[in-house]
């Protein structure tokens, strides 16, 4: 992840250079960072999508193993057989379709974040202390109000199913 990341401000930046210049420059190197960038983005969905179907065999094979190992009298008595299809089907579509490009798109957030706090870290070291404090301040705003949604979503969620 990291190399893609270099590889996409890299080419930015010797855009920059290249675009400033007014003789007249060779576009091989540019090319060249734009192929490493695109093989660097293939190489990082494949990454994400193997992780995703892997997490997605061991999930299922977690949840057979659960209804399995269930007391069947009571368990079957319980719950019909129409619900737990539909369980399975609904979990294991959130961890194929909804979780993959949710989590790429988290860390690829996360490193572009980290690299332009610290380019401005860099840049200007007095921006430090009020990136801290900024960070401070909306953690524990977002961690408050993310508990307390969290619990309702859960609980209507729970009365539906």
């Amino acid at each position: 992840m990291l190399i893609w990341l270099l590889m996409h401000v890299g080419s930015n930046y010797w855009l920059t250079i290249w675009t400033s210049r007014s003789e007249d420059t060779d576009p091989k190197f540019y090319g060249l960072l734009a192929c490493g960038y695109a093989v660097m983005c293939l190489i990082r969905a494949a990454i994400i999508d193997f992780r995703a179907v892997r997490s997605s065999g061991s999930i299922h094979y977690q949840m057979i193993e659960a209804v399995m190992n269930a007391s069947l009298p009571k368990f079957f008595d319980r719950v019909p057989i129409g619900r737990l299809l539909n369980r399975f089907s609904k979990n294991l579509n959130t961890v194929d379709i909804t979780i993959p490009p949710s989590w790429g798109n988290a860390i690829v957030s996360v490193y572009i974040l980290l690299v332009e706090i610290g380019s401005c870290v860099v840049t200007s070291p007095h921006v430090l202390l009020p990136l801290v404090l900024i960070f401070l301040f909306f953690s524990g705003v977002v961690q408050r109000s993310f508990v307390s949604l969290n619990r309702e979503i859960v609980r209507l969620g729970n009365a539906f199913l």
